[in-house]
């Protein structure tokens, strides 16, 4: 009897060999001995006769051959009868085990472990190999049997149908609770013979806290504006948490712009989530274009961050009246007809075409009125206003004049165009060269030379004209020449005198006005370490010493700007009062009276200025020193049921557009500011105190103790260095006393 399967295959079926008495009588007693294997490996055959125990009978033989080997097997199964007499016969079996080629997966069992509401678990790989002989093909993923717990969480794909292959493994875990999973998935080819292989699948879900996670919504803005204004609306982003936990230290990074630029003001309402990204945009400044921008949103430490949102700013070209030149100067002579008319251009400087244009009505400045004409061409652009100046009926000196240019087309922003008219007398003019407006210290000698010069009607230099020279305030000339040069100019030198306050030099020529210097004396500091904390290097470039009331404008020492009182001109609370016992300029002080019931964020005093020098990139300074001294009289100035509150340093309304901005060096008061060679000090009226706490505009105490004495003189000192762009390592301090 033969037997054939290939290695690793199923068990062949079984076979039956008949028996039956070849003899007379009859056949009792049957049965199987002991059956005998060649090679000596046994186990693998199975006989039986059913239970009969006489012939005929049937004997039946399966093979198992699990685990075994390719090769030739044999066995001999005796088939024997317990009849004396009876010979046995023996049944020759021979197993032929054939190599072919076996699926076989490993490792036979994979685990997966997922946090219920979290990311699934990784893909796992299984290798697929061949444990047979010859290829494998044709092989794909079977079915995949899923336990009673759940189905349909995995996928297996194959990455090639021969072998050797890789099976990957993926759970999907959305939706599942926690507990165990099994599944089983099947392998197989489509060649006859190949043997399917399984792997069992395990997947653990569990429960755990998840980590908190940072989310911008949306990540990319656009806003449109046309240029001029107005700005566009302020957009908003929402800042979440989409994990667990908590997100409590929210910051912004710097804005990136592209080109550079300053117009995007970004900020947070709060550092921890929920929280709101509001984006200002200042597109008023901004030339048409198309300008970006970048806010970096940060969370250290958090899955997430940072987080950008991108800001697409574009600027429309609009309708704009255009108006060139905005000063017209001309020059005339008594007597002589008037100088050629002038234009000035009137244009759109955007699309379109612009309707109604009309010049005037014009305003003089003091001295005359009537001198000037001018007279609109086309009424639509582009047109041109032709000036005409008439020096009939004026007298020797400068006149000014000023007229709207307007457009009936709805947005147009009028234009004004100053004029100025020099009026000779046929003997020329006389005009300030250099010299005025300085500032210097009692008693020293100023460093511009004062310098005048005499020209014809022509504006030729005029030599050898006399010119007197008059100096007031005690002060002292040196270096004098009374007769003009070959240049028309005449020169001196001027030592102010011991008096601080305005000084004055009047210069004369016969025929013509008389001019006037004016030079800013200030007193020179008393004592030692007036300034304690002034840092070493830095150079005074701005004084005032309380010698006469602010007023604006004004220019003091390289200061110009907004020096006056609050109300503007009011007699009686901001006056100058001698007091002897002033520590920097005696006996000049001002005084201010914060009187009772005016207007919380209202005061008396408001000094607003700007460098002079620093108008231009090449002029401001990124450093400043500010010394000042403060003397508080009365009673108490501190949480006084209807008393006042002193406001510190150039600080707005925390509910304005201002938000408590200090813009020590900075150009523009709250909304987008620029660096420049700008301060503000500011001493005004608070709100009292309540009952329901304080509610003044300015926060009351940078600490508990108290530091302002009435009845005493304090120094005030402040120092501020602008920082390094994009590097936080700007400096403000500040001292009393």
């Amino acid at each position: 009897m033969d037997f054939s399967v290939p290695v690793g295959g199923p068990n062949p079926a079984p076979q039956s060999v008949q028996i039956q008495n070849a003899g007379p009588g009859t056949v009792t007693g049957l049965g199987v001995a002991t059956i005998l294997y060649e090679p000596v490996v046994g186990g693998w055959l199975s006989s039986s006769i059913g239970g009969a125990t006489f012939a005929p009978a049937t004997l039946t033989i399966s093979v198992d051959v699990a685990g075994m080997l390719p090769g030739l097997y044999f066995a001999i199964v005796p088939v024997v009868s317990s009849v004396t007499g009876v010979l046995e016969r023996d049944v020759v079996v021979t197993l032929q085990i054939t190599s072919a080629p076996i699926i076989q997966i490993s490792p036979d069992t994979v685990t997966l472990a997922g946090t219920v509401g979290g990311a699934a678990p990784g893909p796992q790989p299984a290798a697929i190999t061949n444990i047979g002989t010859g290829n494998i093909t044709g092989m794909s993923v079977g079915s995949i049997i899923y336990d009673a717990a759940g189905s349909g969480w995995l996928n297996g794909t194959l990455d090639q149908p021969t072998d050797p292959a890789t099976l990957t493994l993926q759970a999907t875990t959305t939706g599942l609770a926690a507990g165990i999973y099994s599944a089983k998935v099947v392998v197989e080819s489509n060649v006859t013979g190949i043997v399917p292989d399984t792997v069992n699948v395990v997947l653990d879900m569990s429960v755990t806290a998840a980590a908190p996670v940072l989310s911008v919504a949306p990540t990319s803005v656009n806003l449109v504006a046309n240029g001029g204004g107005p700005n566009p609306a302020a957009v908003t982003a929402a800042i979440t948490n989409s994990g667990g936990g908590t997100i409590t230290n929210l910051t912004l990074g710097a804005t990136q712009y592209l080109p550079a630029g300053t117009w995007l003001t970004a900020g947070l309402n709060q550092a921890s989530t929920p929280a709101t990204l509001t984006l200002s945009a200042n597109s008023i400044p901004l030339a048409p274009g198309h300008y970006r921008a970048r806010v970096p949103i940060n969370a250290t430490g958090i899955s997430g961050s940072p987080k950008t949102v991108s800001i697409d700013l574009v600027v429309n070209a609009v309708a704009s009246l255009s108006v060139a030149p905005l000063t017209v100067n001309f020059a005339g002579t008594i007597g002589q007809p008037s100088p050629s008319p002038q234009q000035v251009l009137i244009s759109n400087a955007g699309p379109g075409v612009l309707a109604g244009i009309a010049a005037g009505p014009i305003a003089y400045g003091p001295g005359a009125t009537g001198w000037l004409q001018a007279s609109v061409g086309a009424t639509s652009t582009p047109t041109a206003v032709v000036l005409t100046a008439n020096p009939t009926g004026l007298t020797t000196g400068s006149y000014t004049a000023t007229f709207p240019v307007s457009s009936t087309t709805p947005g147009m922003i009028p234009q004004t165009v100053v004029v100025n008219f020099d009026v000779a007398s046929p003997t020329g003019f006389f005009n300030i060269i250099s010299g005025d407006g300085q500032t210097g210290f009692v008693d020293s000698t100023l460093t511009q030379t004062l310098v005048v010069r005499a020209t014809g009607a022509s504006f030729q230099p005029v030599p050898g004209t006399a010119v007197l020279w008059t100096v007031n305030n005690g002060g002292v000339l040196s270096n004098v020449t009374t007769l003009t040069s070959s240049l028309g100019e005449a020169k001196a030198t001027w030592k102010l005198g011991h008096i601080a306050g305005l000084q004055t030099v009047h210069v004369s020529s016969s025929g013509r006005p008389t001019l006037t210097f004016t030079a800013d004396a200030q007193l020179l500091p008393s004592g030692t370490n007036q300034h304690p904390n002034e840092p070493p290097g830095y150079v005074r470039f701005a004084e005032h010493n309380m010698s006469s009331l602010p007023s604006y404008p004004r220019t003091i020492g390289g200061l110009a700007g907004s020096w006056y009182g609050y109300p503007l001109n009011d007699p009686d609370l901001v006056v100058i009062n001698p007091d002897t016992s002033a520590p920097e300029s005696p006996p000049n002080t001002m005084r201010s009276r914060f009187a009772n019931g005016l207007s919380a964020g209202l005061g008396p005093v408001n000094f607003g200025g700007w460098d002079v020098a620093g108008v231009a990139q090449a002029g401001q300074k990124s450093k400043l020193y500010l010394s000042m001294w403060i003397k508080i009289e009365g009673q108490d100035y501190e949480n006084q049921a209807f008393g006042t509150k002193m406001g510190f340093i150039g600080v707005g309304v925390p509910t304005s557009s201002a938000g408590t901005n200090v813009y020590f060096l900075l150009a523009g008061l709250g909304g987008v500011q620029t660096v420049g060679s700008s301060f503000n000090v500011t001493l005004h009226q608070e709100n009292p105190a309540s009952s329901g706490g304080p509610v003044r505009v300015i926060s009351q105490n940078v600490n508990r103790n108290r530091l302002m004495t009435v009845g005493v003189w304090h120094h005030w000192e402040a120092v501020l260095e602008v920082n390094t762009l994009g590097q936080a390592n700007g400096i403000f301090r500040w001292w009393i006393d």
